[in-house]
């Protein structure tokens, strides 16, 4: 098999030099309730939180979208939910607000428990990562306990700083095109759809992140699990929202999404994405179209995957 320089850099740093000076990682317990666990993530605006057991043996993990994605899925297709419903938790006569985190982890059908060990190299993290995984826990060997954890945006903050040395230059210049990166279809939202649907596409379609576009199919914003992050059960109301009117009020940026062209470059992607902090980038045609959208997740699944040719 041909080699992959960028890879092997992977390959020869530990995931605890990768991680190194991050603070100790959050937790609940599988028998704390929704209510507690989205109080957590608000507070310290994340995405997701790992879950322990009574014995502290992880798990699952929690994120804001496995409790959007749970109210969209206990809601009764004939049932119009209400501000003040989504506001006390309970829905359709269901109190989510005392549901127990267990039971609600893993509804959005993303981020599978793939325990790494501290001392693991980083390529076999990003084999793991580059198959759809946001972030893994990351364990001591000698204890068994969780200290950090690894994120797909911590390997490309990484690889930014490394895509020119060496032989990973290389790979550098290989474009969007080349990277199989132009979809047939681009899973989108209309603007005007509310928030609680396009919520529901997440596990129907296995992504988390949607093309926000207008009638006219032009790309006008991007809504991901991301833009979540400021939800609290204060702010659960606004799921009824339109998309468009959501990201407005929540997360403006959002309604500017970073664009690239076809024939950008694996370097000029990733530089994208670090320097916006964002974890996608979409591709347009020249009449503003999305015709394909390049992740964290793609990148890390091209490294993983790609043979050099030297």
């Amino acid at each position: 098999m041909a080699l992959n320089p960028i890879h092997e850099t992977l390959h020869s740093i530990t995931c605890d030099e990768l991680v190194d000076g991050q603070p100790d990682i959050i937790s609940l317990k599988e028998n704390d309730t929704v209510e507690e666990g989205l109080k957590l993530l608000s507070d310290n605006k994340i995405l997701s939180l790992p879950v322990l057991d009574e014995e502290n043996n992880l798990v699952g993990l929690l994120d804001i979208l496995d409790i959007a994605s749970y109210i969209a899925k206990i809601t009764p297709e004939d049932v119009i939910v209400k501000g003040d419903e989504l506001n006390s938790l309970n829905i359709a006569g269901k109190a989510i607000g005392v549901e127990l985190v267990k039971n609600v982890m893993g509804q959005s059908g993303r981020d599978n428990v793939v325990p790494i060990f501290h001392s693991n190299k980083v390529s076999m993290a990003v084999d793991v990562l580059g198959k759809g995984v946001h972030r893994v826990p990351l364990f001591c060997s000698e204890t068994n306990e969780i200290k950090h954890s690894l994120s797909q945006s911590d390997v490309i903050k990484f690889l930014e700083e490394h895509i020119k040395r060496g032989g990973n230059k290389l790979m550098a210049d290989i474009t969007a095109i080349q990277m199989g990166m132009i979809k047939e279809n681009v899973i989108s939202c209309n603007e005007s759809d509310s928030v609680l649907d396009c919520v529901s596409k997440f596990p129907e379609n296995g992504i988390s992140a949607l093309a926000v576009v207008s009638d006219e199919g032009k790309l006008v914003g991007n809504f991901s699990a991301s833009d979540l992050k400021c939800l609290s059960q204060e702010s659960f109301p606004d799921l009824l929202l339109s998309v468009h009117d959501f990201l407005e009020k929540h997360s403006p940026n959002s309604l500017n999404p970073v664009v690239v062209k076809s024939d950008a470059t694996l370097e000029n992607i990733i530089a994208e994405v670090t320097s916006n902090h964002i974890h996608r980038v979409f591709i347009l045609n020249n009449d503003y179209l999305p015709i394909g959208i390049c992740a964290l997740t793609d990148i890390l699944n091209f490294i993983t995957s790609y043979e050099c040719q030297y």
